[in-house]
């Protein structure tokens, strides 16, 4: 889970400033936002083109 800090924070993990994106666990992002140190941040979805594999056959001659 990803949120904004509104307050510096610093730790064990580093120092963050204000407006910096930190990553962390679901029940410390609820702490850090209920507490108003932080705001969630919308995690958007990117898309990744998928290309199926082409499935090749060996056609078979025909007789004469």
């Amino acid at each position: 889970m990803k949120v904004r800090l509104l307050t510096g924070l610093s730790g064990a993990n580093g120092s963050f400033a204000p407006g910096d994106e930190y990553s962390c666990d679901l029940s410390e992002a609820g702490r850090l936002v209920s507490r108003g140190y932080a705001e969630y941040i919308r995690e958007e979805m990117t898309e990744t083109a998928v290309v199926e594999p082409i499935h090749e056959t060996a056609k078979r001659r025909r007789r004469k």
